[in-house]
């Protein structure tokens, strides 16, 4: 996300976001680095950015850093970077297909909006999005999640509406200026 189309702040509705998910062992972590995702669906940001040797502590996120929880605004973007991990070429470097889930969330505290979507404070989960490509393990898997983490499933043309109950989208005026 380029640092020039940010525009940060702090906000006081939640902001709709899209987002893919590791599947392993029945915990969802994050495609990009060693998180795992709590049971409560709720994750908080950290930055320890490391400058002349020493971490700093900022807030979570930071325009001069790429800390923060990410987020697309649309499901389809979400799809496509699951895809993208779907390459044959990739198989041996992370997980396949079948071992990726997408989902909706929402966004709060401090947030850093951008053209395709947004970096935030923190993070909750609010539904699922079953796989385009399901399989037998992966119906375990999924099982195993919906136990865990007690979130819905929606197909993608649910999902816009039982989203807006918890939060809103990028697309309102406000920020439609900016983009």
């Amino acid at each position: 996300m380029s640092k020039k189309a940010n525009l940060s702040h702090q906000t006081f509705l939640p902001l709709i976001g899209f987002r893919t998910w590791e599947i392993f062992d029945g915990h969802l972590g994050s495609l990009q680095s060693d998180v795992r995702w709590p049971y409560d669906g709720i994750l908080e940001a950290n930055c320890s950015r490391l400058l002349k040797g020493k971490h700093l502590k900022n807030q979570a996120p930071s325009e001069d850093c790429s800390c923060g929880l990410y987020a697309f605004h649309r499901l389809k973007k979400a799809q496509e970077l699951a895809q993208f991990y779907s390459l044959d070429n990739f198989h041996d470097l992370f997980v396949p297909w079948t071992h990726i889930l997408c989902g909706v969330t929402i966004g709060w505290g401090k947030i850093m909006v951008c053209k395709y979507g947004f970096r935030s404070e923190y993070q909750r989960i609010i539904a699922f999005v079953p796989p385009i490509r399901p399989t037998k393990h992966l119906e375990q898997q999924l099982a195993s999640i919906q136990k865990n983490y007690e979130f819905p499933f929606l197909s993608s043309k649910q999902i816009d509406i039982y989203a807006r109950e918890f939060g809103t989208s990028y697309d309102l005026p406000i920020f439609s200026r900016f983009f």
